[in-house]
């Protein structure tokens, strides 16, 4: 990294930030987003709390060191919090920049003992809709974000929704949040090609006219309402709509037996690392959850240049404007989904506008570089002193 230098020619120290993840599998999220950091003039560590995995291997070759506290599980974190605070000391970090509440709740702990730190919490999840959406708390969850807010020098919300909840369900104070919404790099170019072989080995019809969701296979998603929802979508013989579902999960099982039983074509593309052939396949993306606290496929489908059909609920509200950049639909409402991906798929030129208007929203809100100045905003609040070197970085 090259040296900053004040306005009397004064080398400034870099800022340095320890990002702490929990999970360490491939994450496009920290792979676009830890390079620009770097090229503001931010020193960061990649740290996580559970072995080396695949993200080290992918960091290490974009010239970073991800250091693993390697926790295998809950009984390791007293060791965890120790070794945090002794990696802040060694590495002579400013802020430590924690990723969910588990991750949060250690590091707030590790400030704490390390002292002259600050801590933010990142706050993904919004715990108090589950209730609202039908679907169990999770008690672990809510308790290490109350500790993790409470520890915490700030916390960054992905959207006002979970800014809401963090005020809500955690007593966050408000002046203590900082909204900071996620961005993604552009999908990149795919060629009909491979298009072409996806259809092939997927068993796709030429006609097809094919919907597209990418999402973990949890309930909370809506893949229930989504297959429901094709069973009542109006089929022609001319062109027949089917489902292609991408992502893994643990209701994985259950849901290829109701797929089974619903009269729509629907297909398990599994999990995929990389989005951009899926998106391209699709004619209509959906993102038919029942509580989301951002909707990253959202941005995803905007970007790629994909009508949005998603429902009216946490970040994706912010992220759609109803008919302008996409279609917001009840969530659970399966009448409504199907009305609105009719549509779509039907009305002259709606896909078309849909998608033109949703990718003028993903340039202005939602791009990787977006998301990092917000992130540098915050930092600077932190420490006014440790960030005079760092600079934005151009969108």
């Amino acid at each position: 990294m090259t040296p900053q230098a004040d306005g009397h020619g004064r080398e400034i120290a870099p800022l340095r930030v320890l990002m702490f993840i929990e999970k360490s599998d491939a994450s496009r999220y920290f792979q676009g987003a830890l390079p620009l950091l770097r090229a503001a003039a931010v020193h960061v560590v990649p740290v996580t709390l559970r072995p080396p995995g695949e993200l080290h291997d992918r960091l290490a070759r974009l010239g970073f060191e991800p250091v693993s506290l390697g926790c295998d599980s809950s009984a390791g974190y007293p060791a965890a919090v120790a070794r945090m605070a002794r990696l802040i000391r060694a590495r002579g970090a400013a802020i430590v920049h924690a990723h969910e509440s588990i991750p949060a709740a250690l590091a707030g702990l590790a400030c704490r003992t390390a002292k002259d730190v600050r801590c933010v919490f990142h706050r993904h999840h919004i715990a108090w809709l589950g209730s609202e959406a039908g679907l169990s708390r999770n008690p672990e969850q809510a308790a290490f974000a109350r500790a993790a807010t409470m520890l915490a020098d700030l916390t960054i919300a992905v959207s006002q929704a979970a800014a809401r909840g963090a005020a809500r369900s955690d007593r966050a104070s408000t002046g203590r949040i900082r909204v900071v919404a996620n961005g993604i790099d552009e999908p990149r170019t795919v060629d009909r090609s491979e298009l072409s072989r996806i259809r092939a080995g997927l068993g796709l019809a030429a006609a097809a006219r094919i919907v597209v969701m990418v999402a973990r296979l949890r309930p909370e998603k809506g893949h229930a309402t989504l297959f429901e929802a094709m069973a009542r979508l109006p089929r022609g013989t001319d062109e027949p709509a089917d489902v292609v579902v991408v992502g893994a999960g643990p209701h994985e099982r259950e849901l290829r037996r109701l797929a089974h039983r619903t009269p729509a074509s629907i297909h398990f593309a599994g999990w995929a690392a990389d989005v951009a052939p899926w998106l391209a396949l699709a004619d209509v993306v959906t993102v038919p959850s029942y509580t989301e606290p951002f909707g990253l496929t959202a941005i995803e489908a905007l970007a790629a240049r994909r009508p949005l059909v998603a429902s009216n609920t946490g970040g994706l509200a912010e992220i759609v404007d109803d008919g302008v950049s996409g279609l917001l639909v009840p969530p659970g409402d399966a009448s409504a989904l199907a009305w609105a991906i009719a549509e779509v798929l039907s009305v002259p030129g709606l896909a078309a506008r849909l998608a033109e208007e949703g990718y003028r929203r993903y340039r202005s809100s939602f791009t990787m570089e977006a998301m990092v100045n917000g992130w540098l905003s915050a930092y600077s609040e932190l420490v006014p002193g440790a960030g005079r070197g760092a600079a934005g970085v151009a969108g």
